[in-house]
């Protein structure tokens, strides 16, 4: 019998460059392979205010039932005027310099868009796979300079040319979206010990069409070419996302045209979503004065988001060290009484990267002070961090990756081959993406006036979160 059980967002939970194999942490490490999994019941669901925030505790075996309240509020958003357009711009000629992994064996539809000549999309069917009986779309995203940006589609189960259409992001940074996929909410999971799909009665695909992206590149099946040098912050990924989006909404019209759109995710997605989200929301208007149609984004979900460093931080010490929250304390005093005294140091740094995101150093700096004082001492106690009553990880992890590495599966996918460029090995969450995001200061960097710039121009806003979440 197949269960929905509590998951893995990065199989150690550590949340720093050796996260995904559970190696020790250094001062020097990223952020993470910061995955987190719904595991909190007793949701509260205000449908109608912009900014909700949701205490949610414990774990139950209605977990997965009770994420899918949420998508069972969507079909009450799609009957809101969309005011916008459908896409009708037709697909321009194939721009020259795009590379072409050579995929024969590919049955690939390639779509396009004026708006976006360095990028393209590649499409195909696969037949049988995970939830046989909806219709769905697998491919990548390629760039110009030799970027692909792998996903997987599914249509909803019930109305798909009215149902809204949501697209899902795990965050590390580093971590793919098929966690989120085959362990959350996604229309299947991965039976063991057969290594075979197995339903998902309670997917969110029940009442939305949704959209799993593997971004940045090195994250999942998405992949660089030698000499493109990647994306390595949230606000340059904001730009490739806004171009798949554009042009699977413009090529796909007939069927997704004007849908209510929303972004869901966890943990690091915290950053991402308000970057994503405010980009469409500025490039939108733009589109308005120029008369081009706008994506119809209605909404956001966050879980367990990583938004604002310098209060979060100053978070741990109560979650960690007291019992505020009604579990704990799991660090013990010593330890506690030096992330204290630390702590205005932590929160002193991460202010000077909000006064200049724009210096790498000063963000890194702080990154790294901040997680040798303030999360260590608890990622030493060996307990998960997305469940603090638990030990170790999940056993499901190994058996999804072990699914997404047969060769059969792959060419079902239809994922590059590693003579073409591409991916040698599916792996849940990449340390060296981890690594280079953190390079660059993003982990430390203020997303809150981006959440702020959304919502003032009417993106309502889900915030939910567990109390058994050290993150």
């Amino acid at each position: 019998m197949f269960m929905l059980g509590p998951t893995l967002r990065d199989p150690s939970g550590r949340r720093d460059a050796g996260a995904c194999r559970g190696l020790p942490g250094s001062a020097g490490a990223s952020l993470g392979q910061r995955e987190s999994f719904a595991k909190s019941s007793n949701f509260a669901l205000l449908r109608s205010l912009f900014f909700v925030p949701i205490r949610l505790s414990g774990i139950t075996p209605f977990k997965m039932l009770v994420l899918s309240a949420l998508a069972a509020l969507l079909p009450i958003v799609a009957a809101l005027p969309a005011n916008q357009l459908p896409f009708t711009t037709p697909a321009p000629v194939a721009s020259a310099f795009l590379t072409t992994p050579e995929n024969p064996q590919y049955d690939f539809e390639v779509l396009y868009s004026a708006d976006h000549p360095e990028h393209r999309i590649r499409a195909r069917t696969p037949k049988g796979l995970c939830d046989p009986d909806v219709e769905q779309k697998s491919g990548y995203l390629d760039t110009a300079s030799g970027r692909h940006f792998y996903f997987w589609q599914f249509d909803s189960r019930n109305d798909p040319k009215n149902d809204p259409v949501i697209m899902w992001l795990n965050g590390g940074p580093g971590c793919s979206s098929f966690t989120g996929l085959l362990m959350e909410l996604g229309p299947c999971g991965i039976r063991a010990p057969e290594h075979v799909p197995a339903r998902n009665p309670w997917s969110w695909n029940n009442n939305a069409s949704l959209i799993f992206l593997d971004q940045p590149v090195g994250v999942g099946y998405s992949y660089a070419e030698k000499g493109d040098k990647g994306t390595w912050t949230t606000e340059a990924a904001a730009e490739d996302v806004f171009a798949f989006l554009t042009i699977f909404f413009e090529n796909y019209a007939d069927k997704f045209g004007g849908r209510p759109f929303f972004i869901a995710g966890e943990s690091y997605a915290g950053r991402y979503i308000p970057v994503f989200a405010d980009y469409i929301v500025t490039q939108n208007l733009k589109n308005e004065l120029n008369g081009k149609p706008k994506i119809n984004l209605q909404g956001v979900l966050i879980g367990n988001g990583f938004t604002n460093p310098k209060m979060q931080y100053g978070a741990y010490f109560p979650t960690g060290c007291t019992n505020s929250t009604g579990y704990g304390p799991y660090v013990d005093a010593k330890d506690c009484a030096s992330m204290a005294a630390a702590l205005p140091r932590c929160q002193a740094l991460i202010q000077k990267c909000y006064d200049d995101p724009t210096d790498a150093a000063v963000c890194l700096s702080a990154n790294q002070y901040c997680e040798a004082t303030q999360t260590e001492r608890y990622y030493e106690t060996g307990r998960n961090p997305y469940d603090m009553e638990k030990f170790g990880g999940y056993a499901e992890e190994p058996d999804v990756a072990k699914w997404l590495n047969r060769a059969d599966i792959r060419h079902q996918l239809g994922v590059d081959k590693e003579v073409s460029g591409g991916v040698k090995k599916f792996i849940g969450c990449s340390d060296p993406v981890g690594f280079r995001f953190s390079t660059t200061g993003d982990q430390s960097k203020a997303t809150y006036p981006h959440v702020t710039h959304m919502v003032e121009n009417g993106v309502r806003t889900l915030i939910y979160a567990g109390k058994r979440d050290w993150i």
